[in-house]
C-alpha cells in the first residue's frame, strides 16, 4: 500500500463506520482524485509516523469527532516536537555535506580556484577522519557521526588548515 493510501486508511478507519479496505481507498481515490492528490502532495515529504501520531492526537483530543483537515494536521506536524527535532537535523547535516562546496565557493569568490569538488570532498573528508582521529581518543572519534566529526574538528581549529591540507592531496 502507498503512503497516502495508509493515511487514508487511518485516517478513515478512525472516522467513520467501519474499516477501509485496500481496495476501497483505492477507489476512492480514483473517484476523488483532486483530494487524493492533495493528501499525497502535503504528506508526500513526512514520515508516516509523523502523519499518524498527528492524526491520532487529533483523533484523542477533538471532542466532535470530525475528521481534521490537511492544514490542520500539518499545522500539528509542523508544531510537534520530534518534527522540529528532525528539521534541525536535517539543516545541520545539509549545512555540513555542503561543506566541501562552501571552501570551493570561497575559492572561486576570492578567485584562486584551481580544484575539483571531488579534492575539496577528499580534503573535508581528510580532515575529519585522519587528522581528527589523531587528535582524540579513539573510542570517542568512533562514536562520532559524520555531523558530529566535523563539530569536533572544527572545535580543534583543524578546518584553518584546510588550504594546506588540499594543496598536498591535489
Amino acid at each position: 500500500m502507498e503512503k497516502t493510501q495508509e493515511i487514508l486508511k487511518h485516517l478513515f478507519d478512525l472516522y467513520h463506520d467501519k474499516e477501509w479496505s485496500e481496495q476501497e481507498i483505492i477507489a476512492w481515490g480514483k473517484k476523488n482524485k483532486e483530494r487524493y492528490n492533495a493528501w499525497d502532495n502535503a504528506f508526500k515529504d513526512m514520515a508516516l509516523e509523523d502523519v499518524f501520531h498527528a492524526i491520532d492526537n487529533y483523533w484523542r483530543y477533538n471532542s466532535n469527532k470530525t475528521q481534521p483537515t490537511i492544514a490542520k494536521l500539518l499545522a500539528m506536524i509542523s508544531t510537534s516536537e520530534n518534527y522540529r527535532l528532525k528539521q534541525q537535523e536535517k539543516q545541520k547535516i545539509t549545512k555540513y555535506y555542503n561543506l566541501a562546496n562552501d571552501y570551493m565557493e570561497r575559492d572561486i569568490r576570492l578567485g584562486c580556484c584551481k580544484h575539483l569538488i571531488s579534492d575539496y570532498n577528499r580534503a573535508v573528508n581528510y580532515i575529519i577522519n585522519d587528522l581528527l582521529s589523531k587528535e582524540m581518543p579513539a573510542s570517542e572519534w568512533v562514536k562520532l557521526d559524520y555531523v558530529g566529526k566535523i563539530d569536533q574538528a572544527q572545535k580543534k581549529g583543524l578546518f584553518n588548515q584546510f588550504d594546506d591540507v588540499l594543496e598536498r592531496l591535489s
